[in-house]
């Protein structure tokens, strides 16, 4: 897994947040295995699983939320557990989006949230709240980028964003903000708010209920893992343009190079440069979505066939074993075999926080009962 940092301010954030909270600042850096010597070096960055492990643990500390959704000491523990679970049975994007905003219309305080709506062919999903605005050199820039990579890691694809609203004025460090959304910045507007293409909300979610549980263990990690050639990543873009509608033929050859406006000699010389060609960006694509639509317990096997565009299941086990050894039904068995066991346990620390977790989760499990049986 590569090696991916994270500006150290936003560590220090996290610590003083900590310290407000009353914790031991020695004892909390020596449980995720830093000194603080080291957060004293002229370095302006540091790893990001260290810091996951510290937002993680700083949510524990305060009972707040964490993963980039907003949060204060009035919301009970586990509200993006909770809401993982709601989204999970959803089938678009734009369902999830939906849902969200319920779920935290219903759960969260009435001073924030997050709305959701569509104009002229644009979606815009907008974070609002006073605690979002106070501190906008963090968090409210925390939120949105970890918000934009989860619902992109949801539907397995890159969301291209039209453009990012802030509330707050300009600030020197614009290059950092422009590098997290690749996308122009309006600042003193009047939400703060993210725009992507409509068509979107269409989108497929291939993350299973099972899968949502694993990442939350360890998110945001996987959401801030980004390759150093993301930006000119020809196999990026080929991947972004394949999306994971495999129902529909997968792009040919010449669409691809019509799409990327570039001639058929210059797209192979770069996929040879990245170790890779149009073929096997395709398969890696197909592969990973059957794995993630093998691990949803409510589909059979013929339904992610079908859904992977196979006609025939036995055409889908051939290609399956092709990729990985296996059949689709002995990769179910193992995924589900080895997951099964930690499906909803989260060890924390605190005996205490542990009873407040599940105090509260039963209350919000409820809620998210009665939100999916609503919605059927």
């Amino acid at each position: 897994m590569p090696i991916t940092i994270t500006p150290k301010f936003q560590a220090l954030k996290l610590i003083e947040s900590a310290r407000s909270h009353g914790a031991d600042v020695s004892e909390l850096l020596t449980s995720i295995g830093v000194k603080a010597e080291e957060l004293k070096t002229p370095e302006d960055s540091i790893p990001t699983d260290v810091y996951c492990r510290l937002l993680q643990k700083v949510a524990y500390i305060s009972q707040q939320h964490w993963c980039g959704l907003p949060g204060s000491k009035e919301d009970p523990v586990g509200g993006f557990r909770v809401l993982c679970r709601v989204i999970a049975n959803c089938n678009t994007l734009g369902q999830a989006l939906e849902r969200s905003e319920e779920f935290y219309a219903l759960y969260g305080r009435k001073e924030w949230g997050i709305t959701f709506q569509v104009d002229s062919g644009l979606a815009y999903v907008s974070i609002a709240g006073p605690e979002v605005n106070q501190r906008p050199e963090f968090k409210t820039v925390h939120y949105m980028y970890i918000l934009h990579r989860f619902w992109s890691w949801l539907c397995g694809q890159i969301i291209g964003l039209e453009f990012v609203n802030l509330v707050h004025r300009p600030c020197d460090n614009l290059s950092a903000y422009q590098g997290l959304f690749e996308c122009p910045i309006h600042f003193g507007q009047e939400a703060n708010t993210v725009v992507f293409d409509a068509s979107y909300l269409d989108a497929a979610l291939i993350q299973s209920e099972l899968a949502l549980m694993d990442f939350v263990e360890t998110a945001p990690y996987e959401l801030l893992l980004a390759p150093e050639d993301h930006n000119d990543s020809i196999t990026a873009k080929i991947r972004y343009l394949i999306g994971s509608d495999f129902t529909r033929p997968l792009p040919s050859f010449e669409e691809i190079i019509d799409r990327l406006h570039t001639s058929a000699s210059t797209l192979r010389r770069k996929l040879k440069k990245e170790g890779t060609t149009y073929q096997k960006i395709k398969d890696d694509a197909r592969k990973e979505a059957a794995m993630a639509y093998l691990k949803r317990e409510d589909f059979s096997v013929t339904t992610s066939a079908f859904i992977m565009g196979f006609d025939d299941p036995s055409a889908f086990t051939r290609c399956f074993k092709r990729w990985t050894g296996m059949a689709p039904s002995e990769y179910r068995a193992m995924y589900v075999e080895s997951k099964s066991k930690k499906l909803y346990s989260v060890e924390l620390e605190s005996g205490n926080l542990k009873r407040s977790l599940v105090s509260a989760e039963h209350g919000m499990r409820a809620m998210a009962l009665e939100m999916n049986s609503n919605a059927r």
